[in-house]
């Protein structure tokens, strides 16, 4: 895998491999860097609440693309705004999941050893304020 932050201005960060759970909590964070693409394989991991609500609006934007793909043929002008619609709802959801991983990682010690641990690990990346 090449590196997320090739070519960036970005502080690469320290991996959180280098890192243990209460480093994370006595830091001062300024941000995170991470490979958004593999966050979703950690989903199952999240609280039952927090994945029904990212499952709800993956199927409200897949219905909004649809209705959008369908709302043609009967000569529906709703489709102009559902299939916008539907990218919207779907950039807002995988956000959402992100947030929810972040979170997680600063606030659950057993989900942070387990990302820590997963082939994720060494690509998830701490940037701490300056002055450290």
């Amino acid at each position: 895998m090449s590196n997320p932050l090739e070519g960036h201005d970005l502080d690469a960060g320290t991996p959180i491999t280098d890192l243990d759970w209460q480093q994370i909590q006595d830091a001062e964070i300024e941000g995170w860097v991470y490979p958004r693409r593999q966050v979703s394989a950690h989903v199952a991991e999240f609280p039952a609440a927090q994945q029904v609500a990212l499952s709800l609006f993956v199927v409200v934007a897949i219905g909004m693309a649809l209705a959008g793909i369908v709302l043609p043929f009967f000569y529906s002008a709703w489709w102009l705004f559902l299939l916008p619609g539907a990218v919207v709802v779907w950039k807002a959801n995988r956000k959402s999941m992100e947030q929810f991983f972040l979170e997680r990682l600063v606030e659950d010690r057993q989900f942070y050893e387990a990302i820590q641990q997963s082939a994720l690990g060494k690509n998830v990346r701490v940037v701490f304020k300056k002055g450290r």
